[in-house]
């Protein structure tokens, strides 16, 4: 394991750049690694690992394995240090209940947190 760990997120979203924020500020087992669904990089991503482009989340990719959705957060919990990898036992809830709550959040995140018109992150790809 190489202990790769790349998070490619909504750029637009307030939640997912809040994300963002808050992954800067924790220290990570690998340095994560941020690429936006904006990004011309992230259609070569989609095609590289057979990721539907159609899917509205973040994805983590951590070794070359793709992970969607609430596992996405659980699995990047997983890979923090300190009292955030505590985060990685959600797991143990029903992905069936876990991704109806993201998808929830999800579906309604541009009208609760808002969306910017460009990216604050352009600059970590």
């Amino acid at each position: 394991m190489n202990n790769e760990l790349l998070i490619l997120y909504d750029g637009m979203c307030n939640l997912c750049s809040g994300l963002i924020i808050f992954i800067l500020k924790r220290q990570f087992i690998a340095k994560p690694a941020f690429i936006t669904l904006q990004n011309k990089k992230y259609s070569e991503l989609v095609e590289k690992h057979k990721i539907d482009k159609n899917e509205d989340t973040i994805i983590v990719i951590i070794d070359k394995i793709v992970y969607a959705k609430s596992t996405a957060i659980i699995m990047l919990f997983g890979q923090m240090k300190g009292i955030w990898n505590f985060g990685k036992y959600f797991i143990y809830i029903p992905k069936k209940i876990r991704d109806w709550m993201y998808i929830l959040i999800a579906n309604n995140r541009y009208r609760i947190f808002g969306k910017r018109k460009t990216c604050y992150y352009t600059n970590f790809n």
